[in-house]
Parts: structure tokens; C-alpha cells; sequence
């Protein structure tokens, strides 16, 4: 859940809260691949998220900067 901890603006604020899990399929499942995605976005990036125009910037910010693997991207 995106910042549920605490009633305040905290850094990490819009990141979303994923759980620890050790298995392999848990780690590649698409809503933890996704959050885990969202997550390493930059931060300009999650300060638009609920504007209407993300999807855009999302698209624009990937265009610009092509990512080939996931280690890439996460690295």
C-alpha cells in the first residue's frame, strides 16, 4: 500500500510496500514486479503519479531512456 505508515510526507512517501518473500515465483509475480518497478522510478516521476498526464511522462521517461533487462533497470 502506498504510504500507509505514517500521516505525514515522509522520502519515500509514494513507494509502495512490498513484503520480504524468499521464493522465486513470489518475486516475479506481476504486482510485486510492479511495485518493485514503480518503486525505482524517478522521484519526479512518483510526484505525477496521480495527475492525469503520468502515463505520458511514463511513456516519455522509457523513450528516453531504453532499458533492455530488468537487471538494467533495477541495477
Amino acid at each position: 500500500m502506498v504510504g500507509s505508515h505514517h500521516h505525514y510526507c515522509t522520502r519515500h512517501g509514494k513507494n509502495f510496500e512490498i513484503v520480504k518473500h524468499n521464493l522465486e515465483f513470489y518475486k516475479k509475480k506481476p504486482s510485486v514486479a510492479g511495485a518493485r518497478f514503480f518503486n525505482n522510478l524517478p522521484q519526479y516521476l512518483k510526484n505525477k503519479s496521480d495527475s492525469p498526464g503520468f502515463d505520458r511522462l511514463l511513456k516519455d521517461y522509457l523513450l528516453e531512456n531504453p532499458l533492455y533487462s530488468y537487471s538494467e533497470f533495477f541495477g
